[in-house]
């Protein structure tokens, strides 16, 4: 993991409005390309995983790489759900989960 993308990281989770801050950071030929937060909805149902916000925003994403800070700023464990595990593996897409 590089300084670079370590403190865009950063800058993201604090913006991040949920409990534990997770970030999702898409490259394209080891570039970013887009970063973007989880979302909670405000109705019964969960939100929006910020996995998935990056493989709607660039379809053409090669890699993901995957955050959790807590709302004191240390990085966190974590694995992407089942669902966007799935749906990144039929678009071709590798999720790397940071924090391990």
């Amino acid at each position: 993991m590089t300084k670079e993308l370590l403190n865009r990281v950063r800058k993201k989770a604090i913006k991040a409005t949920t409990a534990y801050r997770v970030i999702a950071v898409g490259c394209v030929g080891g570039k970013i390309v887009v970063c973007a937060c989880s979302h909670r909805f405000t109705r019964k149902g969960g939100g929006i995983h910020a996995e998935e916000k990056v493989m709607i925003r660039r379809k053409d994403v090669e890699k993901i790489f995957l955050f959790r800070f807590s709302k004191t700023g240390n990085m966190l464990q974590i694995e992407p759900c089942n669902r966007c595990s799935k749906h990144a593996t039929r678009l071709g897409i590798k999720i790397i989960a940071g924090g391990q």
